[in-house]
């Protein structure tokens, strides 16, 4: 239950680990319903993504967030992220 996102690690790693926990969860008979594992994978990312929660939580319909919507969300997020760091980098950058 304590699981977090290690910052500048992979997104992919840490949900394969989320989707670890609940499967071994599943397998003692514990399930939860698919728009609090969406809200729990929310909840174990940092400070520094609190806009993409913000953000995602306001665009769900009927306030509801799946899980499938909070895993694909957190994807592009780190898409994005990576895009938006390397064309910075690569504009702000100057040769020595």
């Amino acid at each position: 239950m304590n699981l977090r996102y290690r910052e500048n690690s992979s997104i992919s790693d840490h949900l394969n680990e989320f989707q670890g926990l609940l499967d071994q969860l599943s397998g003692m008979g514990i399930k939860f319903d698919d728009e609090v594992m969406g809200l729990w994978l929310l909840n174990t990312l940092p400070k520094s993504w609190e806009v993409f929660r913000v953000s995602i939580t306001n665009s769900a319909s009927n306030g509801v967030i799946s899980f499938q919507m909070a895993k694909s969300g957190a994807l592009n997020e780190e898409m994005r992220r990576k895009t938006h760091d390397s064309s910075f980098q690569a504009k702000y950058q100057r040769p020595i």
